[in-house]
């Protein structure tokens, strides 16, 4: 007889049979237990905002900008996302668009670093619900870097040089602002050339403006609290 089943005979059956043992997961559990956690992303000071946010702020502080420099209605811009076609009532139009938009980068460097990025959800928090209690939510984030081009319109090449480097002062004099209100990073890449079109037999002299900005899109999830759990289960075995 060999050495190994001398032992296993001399050893008490508790120890040589296996314990038979359910194991119970919540789908909550599962969620959270394979979300990132990084204590060194960057935050922002307010709620995280993702890209249509970031729309509507830019708005915003064009709107807040034309109120504080007295800009009467009809010498307002025209903000929006659909293609230039321009409307008879309007002197200048800003079109945006999104150019590119990829995974967020963990790094603090240049835009669209090719480090770490953001591939699977990050665990914010984890926390009692405050709008139900006895369920635990877990807050999600997906950062997101993207490449946003807002083109100038105008119907002189005067106005519209003149408007396009109107547009960069109030990106710049609001760069505070986008990070308080969520927006991690908002950078100036670029500007490309100059160009005109001709809608309804009118010339229309535009000048794109390229921007990295950096966002971040919030997912919720909640479950209730496991209080009690039993569960029936009996082994036996089939004899010939």
């Amino acid at each position: 007889m060999s050495e190994s089943i001398l032992r296993t005979d001399i050893l008490p059956n508790e120890l040589t049979v296996e314990n038979k043992s359910v194991r119970v997961t919540t789908q909550f559990t599962h969620i959270v237990q394979n979300a990132s956690v990084h204590a060194e992303r960057s935050r922002t000071p307010g709620a995280a905002k993702n890209l249509s946010e970031f729309y509507s702020l830019t708005m915003d502080v064009i709107e807040d900008y034309e109120r504080r420099q007295n800009v009467i209605n009809d010498a307002k811009v025209y903000f929006t996302e659909e293609d230039i076609d321009y409307p008879k009532d309007k002197n200048v139009i800003v079109a945006y668009s999104l150019v590119r938009r990829q995974p967020g980068s963990f790094s603090k460097g240049a835009p669209f670093d090719p480090g770490v990025t953001n591939q699977k959800p990050i665990l914010r928090e984890e926390i009692d619900d405050p709008d139900n209690p006895g369920y635990k939510r877990a807050v999600l984030g997906y950062w997101h870097d993207n490449e946003v081009k807002f083109t100038i319109c105008a119907r002189t090449n005067k106005v519209a040089n003149e408007k396009v480097l109107w547009f960069e002062n109030i990106m710049q004099e609001y760069s505070w602002y986008f990070t308080s209100q969520g927006v991690s990073r908002v950078l100036f890449l670029k500007r490309e050339s100059d160009y005109v079109i001709e809608v309804n037999g009118v010339k229309i002299y535009c000048r794109p403006l390229h921007y990295f900005v950096r966002t971040e899109t919030l997912r919720n999830i909640s479950e209730k609290v496991i209080e009690d759990l039993t569960i029936n289960v009996s082994f036996g075995s089939i004899e010939d």
